[in-house]
C-alpha cells in the first residue's frame, strides 16, 4: 500500500480535486509497474461515475472519467471501492496536510 498526498497550483472543485488525484495516483502505480490496482476512494460520486451508476453530467467530469477509464485499461486488474468517511480519517487528514502547506512545499508527504 502506498499513501501520498497532493497540492495543486490551480483552483479546482472538490471534485475535480479528487479526480486529478485520482490520475496522478493511476499514473504513478503504472509508473512503478503495478498490474492489479485496487483504488479505495471517499469519493461517493467518483465511484459510482466509474461503476456507471451514476451519469458524469458536466464537460470537465465528463473529461476527467474518460480519462480515468482510458487510464485504467492499462491495468492487468482494476477495482474500485467507496470508503465511508469513518473509515476515511488517515487520507483526510494527509489531504488536509497537503492543503496547509506553503506552496514551496508542494511536494509529496
Amino acid at each position: 500500500m502506498h499513501e501520498h498526498a497532493l497540492k495543486f497550483g490551480f483552483k479546482e472543485s472538490n471534485n475535480e480535486a479528487e479526480y486529478e488525484v485520482f490520475l496522478a495516483s493511476m499514473h504513478l502505480c503504472y509508473a512503478l509497474g503495478v498490474e492489479h490496482l485496487r483504488v479505495f476512494s471517499g469519493s461517493e460520486l467518483i465511484v459510482s461515475q466509474m461503476n456507471g451508476e451514476y451519469e458524469a453530467r458536466n464537460a470537465a467530469m465528463v473529461a476527467y472519467l474518460t480519462k480515468v477509464k482510458e487510464k485504467s485499461l492499462s491495468f492487468n486488474k482494476f477495482e474500485i471501492e467507496h470508503v465511508p468517511p469513518s473509515k476515511n480519517q488517515q487520507p483526510d487528514a494527509l489531504s488536509r496536510l497537503a492543503r496547509s502547506l506553503p506552496d514551496r512545499h508542494s511536494k509529496s508527504i
